[in-house]
């Protein structure tokens, strides 16, 4: 939730009426970051269907090495229209499942590879979400 500057202007007057309000600052609150599985999103996808869910995360597992692949290798060739292309496609396929981290963060890879602006150092941090998203889809998937 983020709150825009006004309103906290408005709060800084009536917790401290007659002093003077200093300039308020661009945003009030922090950002929040996107669920690495948001299971009850997922599941809307597929009108509740916990089972068709589970075969669309069995699916999603088995393309998820080819995808990152294509992703890791246009970061490392700082290839901007392979990344667009590569980022793309893994944001649609974590949206699919619910992979709601990973969906946001590759769709700044997106915009960053059609933008030009490539940096091969996000590629740590794009491992570690597609390691946490596949830990939390397999789980899903074993609990069905």
């Amino acid at each position: 939730l983020v709150l825009p500057s006004l309103f906290c202007s408005l709060l800084a007057v009536a917790a401290c009426p007659g002093r003077p309000v200093p300039a308020p600052p661009p945003l009030c609150a922090r950002r929040v970051e996107p669920l690495v599985f948001d299971e009850a999103a997922a599941l809307a996808l597929f009108g509740g269907d916990r089972g068709m869910l589970v075969q669309m995360g069995e699916l999603w597992l088995e393309n998820l090495a080819a995808n990152a692949a294509a992703v890791r290798q246009a970061l490392d060739g700082v290839q901007a229209a392979a990344l667009q292309m590569a980022a793309h496609a893994m944001r649609g396929s974590a949206a699919s499942v619910g992979a709601a981290r990973l969906r946001a963060f590759a769709t700044n890879l997106e915009r960053a590879g059609r933008a030009g602006e490539l940096r091969p150092e996000l590629r740590g941090e794009f491992d570690q979400i597609v390691a946490a998203t596949e830990a939390a889809v397999r789980a899903f998937v074993a609990n069905g």
